[in-house]
């Protein structure tokens, strides 16, 4: 099925997306190891990766400021750049500056905003050393095979060391082909799947501006054979001949005494790499076919998918029951079967939706590094786990929180290098993001080496706020005191900056994370630093409930909120101020009746009746309920929009028995406490 033209800029803007991240992250590389030649390849290959994509659609704008990128990175990597800290901010914005023409192309389809300024500033470093387009002069010895310079040779010479061949490829298009330069485009695409590309006549410049006849030739390192690399080629429309030739690095070398000297050679002489497979390892990709084993899907079918398997776990749940109810064996045995197929089919359809939280933690290198640079400070920033998988509609929910953790570590967290030297410290802090996982739940953890929170300073600023009283306070364990900095409107900064200080933030973050089932917790030394867990379900779509009975309706619970079940008699019931309590194991445990909560009764009823001790975070509360029906697997289903936001209630399920459930949102009952 043929791509529209909506499809094709969709594919185009996501995987620009993955060369502008893979550039992000090769440059905080660069700024810590501006010798390391393989990153500043992988730059350029990026660079002129996104290029040619741009000028394949259409996008000169974009092309033509990506093409003088490119030739700063060129003489970056020819040696004829020093790299430097000016050299690494100017590169940042200008990386900056192509996300947002991105941006543009993916809203309007066109770029408007003024790059000329940042466009003059890179014409000014290539100083007319840079190799202007349209001349295809270099890349190419005088007996038309292709030239090699001392960076290509030291390429070779790795893939050789690795155990990879090369190839010299020459393509042949047919005669009176329609846009060759696309054809060729392909055949790259192609054999960047199969290995890496090393340089091209013509030049892969000259290739995008369909400046050659019906003829190209590539040299290819890589671990296919010969037949695996021609029958890919010519598998390509409009491909009428393929020659590959085995070549070894000693005749490669040979050639390098034709080709130009390395400050003379083209930016734009090679063709990319594959970078997409081995972003932020530095490391051309050695693995053929690695990009085979992923299909690109849109979001919208994944969806419906997992919507019709959780109207198949229904009608399970249906048929288990009727099949029950027959007393027929066979029936059973069916339903049987039915019910482990559909469990396996359940839970292959959910993995669909897990995504590493690595699509979050990403962008945040970049964040912290220009963080640090604003504020004056210097840390270290370390990540890990970053593969652990969540679920997509959670991973799309929480880089908001995760941000306003990360800023307020910098600002409040992390003191000055010079704080830090007369506390005993290294200069230097450390800042470190983990997620992981610990039994049904993925644990994300924000930590610092920092000043930690000071208790005795929360309160005081708590009573000046009027978030608490003097007698709450002397109630509550320290525990308790640095969770206040959760509540609304509370704020530690003396003054507001761009990065914190107006009191909004770290209760948003709480909200965020309560309204996906999950808890925040607080860990914090005072001069030793302060860690944030975020308690995650690992889906949203398919949970595990406690259904109950409320006034008659079924109400579901999901299970991680849930600490204990007990029977609570009316005589262990207390009242302090008009709120019930009981004692639970030497602990206070208020009541609320659910019934009476929901709007179901305005008075409770009497009597002994099942409690559900739910726990949120620090917070925790007994709801009262009619009848305890049992454990279940349950699809949640938004509620319409048209009810507008129903209070407590965070969707609905379908039973087997047809009955529909609200499913209750703990958070929201422990928020209005």
């Amino acid at each position: 099925m043929a791509l529209s033209p909506s499809q094709y800029k969709d594919v185009f803007t996501a995987e620009s997306r993955e060369y502008i991240q893979l550039l992000n992250d090769n440059l905080l590389q660069l700024e810590n190891g501006p010798e390391d030649l393989e990153v500043i390849a992988e730059m350029f290959r990026a660079a002129h990766s996104l290029k040619g994509m741009a000028g394949t659609m259409g996008y000169t704008e974009l092309a033509d400021f990506t093409h003088e990128m490119e030739s700063v990175l060129a003489l970056v990597r020819e040696g004829n750049l020093p790299v430097t800290s000016e050299l690494i901010d100017l590169l940042f914005t200008t990386v900056d500056a192509v996300e947002s023409m991105l941006d543009e192309i993916a809203e309007v389809d066109t770029v408007t905003s003024d790059v000329s300024p940042l466009l003059e500033q890179l014409r000014e470093l290539t100083g007319g050393k840079g190799q202007p387009a349209g001349n295809s002069s270099h890349g190419a010895s005088d007996n038309g095979q292709i030239a090699l310079n001392e960076y290509d040779v030291m390429l070779l010479e790795q893939a050789q060391a690795s155990g990879q061949g090369a190839f010299e490829i020459k393509v042949v298009i047919r005669e009176g082909a329609v846009l060759k330069s696309v054809r060729a485009f392909t055949v790259f695409q192609a054999l960047e799947r199969l290995g890496h590309i090393v340089r091209s006549e013509p030049s892969a410049e000259d290739l995008d501006e369909e400046r050659f006849d019906d003829r190209f030739s590539v040299l290819l390192v890589t671990d296919a054979d010969a037949e695996t690399i021609e029958a890919e080629v010519m598998g390509i429309a409009e491909i009428v001949a393929v020659e590959v030739t085995p070549v070894s690095l000693s005749s490669l070398k040979q050639r390098q005494g034709s080709s130009p000297s390395t400050a003379e050679s083209s930016p734009s002489d090679s063709r990319s790499s594959e970078p997409k497979v081995a972003a932020g390892t530095g490391k051309a990709p050695r693995n053929r076919r690695v990009s085979d084993k992923f299909v690109r899907v849109e979001t919208e079918r994944l969806d419906e998918l997992i919507d019709l398997v959780g109207e198949l776990v229904i009608s399970k749940t249906q048929v288990v029951e009727l099949a029950k109810a027959s007393q027929n064996s066979e029936s059973e045995n069916a339903a049987g079967q039915l019910e482990r197929v559909t469990t396996e089919l359940q839970y292959a359809a959910m993995k669909l939706r897990m995504v590493p939280v690595k699509q979050v933690f990403d962008r945040f290198p970049r964040l912290v590094r220009d963080l640090i640079h604003e504020t004056g400070k210097d840390a270290v920033f370390e990540v890990s786990g970053e593969e652990t998988e969540l679920d997509r509609s959670i991973v799309n929910r929480i880089g908001d929180p995760l941000v306003h953790l990360l800023r307020n570590a910098i600002d409040h967290g992390l003191e000055s290098p010079e704080e830090r030297k007369a506390a005993g410290k290294n200069p230097q802090g450390r800042l470190r993001l983990e997620a992981r996982h610990e039994g049904s739940h993925v644990v994300l953890e924000v930590s610092d080496d920092g000043r930690g929170i000071d208790v005795d300073k929360v309160k005081a600023r708590a009573l000046s706020q009027g978030l608490v009283s003097r007698e709450q306070l002397e109630r509550m364990t320290n525990e308790q005191v640095q969770m206040l900095i959760f509540e609304p409107g509370f704020s530690m900064a003396q003054q507001v900056t761009d990065i914190s200080g107006r009191g909004v933030g770290m209760d948003a973050v709480k909200a965020v994370i309560e309204s996906l089932n999950g808890d925040v917790e607080v860990e914090s030394a005072l001069g030793r630093g302060t860690s944030f867990r975020l308690r995650l379900p690992l889906t949203l779509a398919i949970i595990r409930a406690l259904l109950t009975v409320v006034d008659g309706d079924v109400i579901a619970v999901p299970i991680q909120s849930i600490r204990e079940n007990l029977i609570v008699s009316e005589e262990e019931i207390k009242r302090v101020h008009g709120q019930p309590m009981i004692t639970l194991r030497d602990e206070i445990l208020p009541l609320i009746d659910l019934g009476c909560w929901l709007g179901y009764t305005t008075e409770p009823r009497g009597g002994s009746r099942p409690v559900i001790v739910v726990e949120v975070g620090e917070a925790k509360v007994g709801l009262v309920v009619d009848e305890l029906v049992g454990q279940q697997e349950i699809v949640i289903k938004a509620l319409n929009s048209g009810l507008g936001e129903v209070r407590g209630i965070a969707g609905a399920t379908v039973l087997g028995n047809g009955r529909v459930a609200l499913i209750l949102e703990a958070s929201a009952v422990l928020r209005s406490m």
